[in-house]
């Protein structure tokens, strides 16, 4: 490989001896037969098979028995965390030797990126081996096959590679840290020819999979914030980068001069209302990005801003953002006296005050929870049922709550997590956008996301329908409540798990005259995961 060395002959010559040297049982633990490695054959034949034959043995583990177990398991695990990279790097190589294999990428990156998905699951799916697979590919820009590499097939790699829902935990934070140091350094082997780049997605991967701060980062937050700089001055969508400044916190006046330009820009676009124009920043993101400091900082044409509400307020979807903006844009329209009787009142009337207005009312007004007297439990309850339309004012609902301090309320916080985990529990069902929207306005406040909180993997586990932060306890209190049997049945029901109750349950059914069956199967699985059936006199789960 230093040499520039064709990657495919080397793997076949590493296969054969990795199979020679190893037992045939060890060999096979890596759930492919490296044997079946086949460069020359037509279509995708050069990537690896699964031998069906040995499904059976491929997860036997080395024995005491066994000469040198160790020393072979320890080879196997080596192997196979290198396996993924060596596959990814000779799907990335452009070498003459292999025109089939420069045929099938040339005709469509779609074609690429499905072969990059299937190579970069050989080394292992966890999080820390998809960061270690990373890492080691992002070493390699400093070896001169990378000369052969595209830089477009490069960023699809790099971002499949971390592709998953992997969650957060703050065990793989050292991990993570690396590699986002990795990625936001200078490329090392840029004098060998253009510069290549990972995809900047990883980035936010990393820093939600790891629960990065800015003090894991070397440089800390001044080298976040200059490398987020870069992102939003590049002429390209800036999702990941709001995400970004979202999840480390940052202020965006250590961005000044970019945002300025970038909000700018985007509400150019958006004024113009040409549909075929795609601007830097969405609607939705725009606002955000603004909403972040008050009207007089942006020094933004006011009647520019007006066309803007205006054109939100013609469109059938823009109606909600149109009245966030005017709440941004005069807060001072609505008094005080009208911000504390809507709080006091629960408005949630469609003539009252949205609750955007009164949001930027109490930021306004410097409303604190003292002000409120004893109208801070209607206050309470007002965010509460706000959650209960998550697409309109979720974010609403957490301003309020992080504004007035309200979790400092031990009571009230753990009411509050469970209708937050509801409504992205909706969100989940029905609109990824706005699931993702969600869950960055409650990751920017730091009174929200403060442990055992984990709301990005309660996100990751009720898209996916995994585990989930079993430590927090409004996760595992949701989970218990959603695992108890909700059949509400006027008949008696068992649930049958011996072979004993099995028996006699069959017999029970087969005294029956009629019988009803109701199977259910898990999200992904190829069996029945609940069996019901039923007589007239009982059901049997």
């Amino acid at each position: 490989l230093k040499q520039g060395g064709d990657i495919g002959s080397l793997l076949s010559r590493t296969c054969h001896m990795h199979m020679q040297t190893l037992s045939a049982g060890i060999g096979q633990e890596l759930e492919i037969d490296l044997k079946f490695y086949r460069y020359t054959a037509p279509r995708h034949s050069w990537l690896p098979h699964r031998s069906a034959q040995h499904s059976d043995t491929c997860r036997r583990r080395p024995s005491e028995e066994e000469p040198c177990h160790q020393l072979e398991a320890w080879m196997v695990r080596a192997w196979q965390r290198c396996t993924g990279m060596l596959l990814v790097v000779s799907l990335l190589g452009c070498s003459p030797t292999f025109p089939t294999k420069r045929a099938i990428m040339d005709r469509s990156v779609g074609n690429f990126e499905a072969l990059t998905i299937r190579a970069s699951k050989v080394g292992g799916t966890s999080f820390a081996q998809c960061v270690d697979c990373l890492r080691r590919l992002l070493r390699l820009r400093a070896w001169p096959c990378s000369r052969f590499w595209s830089h477009r097939h490069f960023k699809v790699a790099t971002y499949n590679l971390l592709r998953g829902d992997h969650g957060g935990a703050r065990r793989h934070a050292e991990i993570a840290a690396a590699a986002f140091a990795e990625i936001i350094s200078p490329d090392p082997g840029a004098g060998l020819r253009p510069p290549l780049y990972p995809d900047q997605r990883c980035l936010l991967t990393l820093a939600r999979g790891g629960c990065l701060q800015c003090d894991d980062i070397p440089g800390g937050q001044a080298a976040v914030a200059a490398h987020i700089g870069k992102l939003l001055s590049a002429r390209r969508p800036h999702s990941t980068d709001m995400a970004l400044i979202s999840h480390f916190r940052i202020d965006i006046c250590e961005v000044e001069v970019e945002v300025r330009t970038l909000a700018a820009v985007s509400l150019e676009y958006h004024c113009s209302n040409e549909p075929e124009r795609r601007p830097p920043l969405s609607r939705q993101l725009l606002l955000t990005l603004l909403k972040q400091k008050p009207l007089s900082w942006w020094d933004l044409p006011f009647g520019k801003l007006a066309t803007w509400r205006d054109i939100l307020r013609s469109s059938r979807e823009g109606s909600a953002l149109a009245a966030d903006l005017g709440a941004w844009m005069a807060p001072s329209l609505v008094s005080r006296e009208e911000v504390l009787q809507a709080i006091a009142q629960r408005e949630m009337k469609q003539n009252g005050l949205a609750p955007a207005t009164i949001l930027a009312g109490l930021r306004h007004w410097e409303i604190n929870r003292a002000m409120l007297g004893s109208s801070a439990t209607a206050a309470m309850e007002y965010t509460r049922a706000l959650l209960k339309k998550p697409r309109r004012h979720f974010a609403s609902a957490v301003g309020i709550v992080a504004h007035l301090r309200f979790a400092e309320d031990r009571e009230f916080i753990s009411a509050f997590e469970a209708d937050a985990l509801a409504g992205l529990a909706t969100l989940a069902k029905s609109d990824h956008r706005a699931l993702d929207a969600a869950l960055q306005s409650i990751l920017a406040e730091p009174s929200l996301t403060k442990a055992p909180a984990d709301w990005l993997g309660a996100a990751v586990a009720l898209k996916s329908g995994k585990d989930g932060p079993v430590d927090w306890p409004s996760w595992a209190a949701r989970s218990r409540k959603l695992s108890d049997p909700l059949l509400q049945l006027t008949v008696p029901y068992r649930f049958i798990s011996t072979t004993q109750e099995m028996k006699v349950s069959v017999a029970a059914l087969e005294s029956a005259d009629v019988i009803g069956i109701d199977a259910e199967w898990a999200l992904g699985a190829g069996i029945a995961s609940i069996l019901q059936l039923a007589s007239r006199a009982e059901v049997f789960i």
